[in-house]
């Protein structure tokens, strides 16, 4: 495992990172032994960096980063987000869900649906971020978070700054060593270059996805911030899975089927080689600028093959050539 650094903050964070976004089990998946040894492969691999947020899983991902890391805090590099509340079907379903025992398996497949039809919401007042921030650090068994980030915060949030001084209090206080923004959009990412203690921007950045190639990672004031990637595999496309999960946003059916299509066409140009997940990875960090891209799991093998194409590539330089190249006139946010 290399390691790089993340911008001015003297934290030097594995190539790879971890999304914990699965991880700490959910209301339809109770279960946390699986998930606890893929944070331990990903330990004894090398990875230093974990990326969660204090409404994943309803806060049991914070909770079983704590369980597992309590007696190596100081060897792990712990990032976590605020903003986001329970939604409206959460706030109910985490407390019913995880009593109906067999009959959850009937919910399962209407998963997607309930999602949809749940309220997702929003609070970025100071009194949520400091409430947010303790309730982290208690989940965390830890007295401070090493990146504390805004989570996905609207531009008008960002432009009037108030959430800039709260940040500023804590880290003060010490209860943040660091702090960011997870941004929605590259231009709100944007937005934030010059603003005075931001230490890190997470973004999203593919290889169908490239927008913060062209707007965010030559930016002249982007220097001493440290930048992360998340969203890899482009929620499934750049995968051999063809399981294609949307964001919180709308997205063109024809824009993902001609994704698809590539994908299909790089397989077959490659031989049929399960080879793109190696690709998808490598091309972020053939950016420089990026400190660590953000891959989630709840799988051990695909944990560990994720740490292998970066350990010991298969792709050869022209077979990466003609990977980004297929996808150069690709764009798609998902």
């Amino acid at each position: 495992m290399r390691y790089r650094r993340l911008g001015a903050t003297g934290l030097l964070v594995s190539e790879l990172g971890v999304g914990c976004s699965s991880l700490g089990a959910s209301v339809f998946e109770p279960g946390q032994a699986q998930h606890t040894r893929v944070l331990e492969a990903a330990y004894d691999s090398g990875v230093n960096f974990f990326d969660t947020a204090s409404g994943y899983a309803y806060g049991r991902s914070e909770a079983l980063l704590g369980k597992v890391f309590r007696r190596r805090r100081d060897r792990v590099i712990i990032a976590t987000k605020a903003g986001f509340l329970p939604s409206s079907l959460a706030r109910f379903g985490r407390f019913v869900v995880p009593v109906l025992g067999k009959a959850r398996s009937l919910i399962a497949p209407y998963k997607r649906k309930l999602k949809e039809l749940s309220k997702r919401r929003q609070d970025f007042s100071s009194a949520h971020l400091v409430r947010s921030a303790e309730q982290s650090l208690q989940r965390l068994r830890s007295d401070y978070v090493d990146l504390f980030m805004l989570h996905n915060p609207p531009a008008g949030v960002l432009d009037q700054g108030e959430v800039f001084e709260t940040l500023e209090m804590l880290r003060r206080q010490g209860k943040i060593r660091h702090y960011g923004i997870s941004a929605a959009t590259i231009d709100d990412a944007v937005m934030c270059l010059g603003r005075h203690g931001v230490s890190a921007l997470q973004v999203e950045f593919n290889l169908v996805n490239k927008e913060a190639a062209t707007k965010l990672l030559g930016a002249t004031n982007l220097q001493g911030v440290g930048l992360l990637a998340r969203i890899p595999f482009a929620r499934g496309v750049l995968t051999s899975y063809r399981q294609v999960r949307t964001g919180t946003h709308s997205i063109d059916r024809d824009d993902v089927d001609r994704a698809t299509a590539r994908v299909h066409d790089v397989g077959t140009a490659l031989g049929g080689r399960p080879y793109l997940p190696e690709a998808a990875l490598r091309f972020v960090l053939g950016h420089p600028q990026i400190a660590s891209v953000i891959a989630g799991t709840t799988s051990e093998r695909h944990l560990r093959e994720n740490v292998r194409a970066l350990d010991e590539p298969q792709l050869s330089e022209s077979d990466m050539r003609l990977i980004i190249g297929a996808f150069a006139d690709v764009q798609l946010r998902v």
